[in-house]
């Protein structure tokens, strides 16, 4: 019954945060291109899926789902190779040459990735490529002269 209920609004339902929304834009973004990956449609309106009734067992109201650990929980259920994946593919954050670190938005699955903070950035991208310095020829020894031949 609570599954039915959260179906139809799970935002509503899980109270997502920013940090769930994120959690959730990620993983959406990577499952479109890993098929592997559980599907997360079942966290968008509509009829109740096995991972919606699996986040809603032992829970009564909207209100124990509210107090559910999301990010945590939906960790759990993905398992250690998907998890690494999702970091590795898909991470929140993406550090900058000058060591900033700036969140990374993923929106629509079809679109690449943005970062805010990057766009936005003074520095110039791509940044301009350097030239390689070329090693110095190693040094020859000096060789005695040869005597002349008769």
């Amino acid at each position: 019954m609570l599954a039915a209920a959260a179906a139809a609004d799970p935002a509503r339902a899980f109270g997502f945060g920013p940090e769930d929304e994120r959690f959730l834009a990620r993983l959406r973004w990577l499952a479109a291109r890993r098929p592997d990956l559980p599907d997360l449609d079942a966290l968008r309106p509509g009829a109740p899926s096995p991972l919606l009734i699996t986040l809603c067992t032992g829970c009564r109201s909207f209100t124990d789902l509210r107090r559910l650990p999301l990010v945590a929980t939906l960790r759990g259920l993905l398992g250690r190779d998907a998890a690494q994946a999702l970091d590795r593919h898909a991470p929140p954050t993406l550090t900058l040459p000058d060591g900033t670190s700036a969140r990374i938005e993923y929106g629509d699955p079809a679109e690449p990735p943005s970062s805010p903070a990057a766009s936005s950035s003074s520095s110039a991208w791509p940044p301009p490529r350097r030239r390689r310095a070329r090693a110095p020829a190693p040094a020859r020894p000096e060789q005695p002269p040869r005597p002349d031949h008769p």
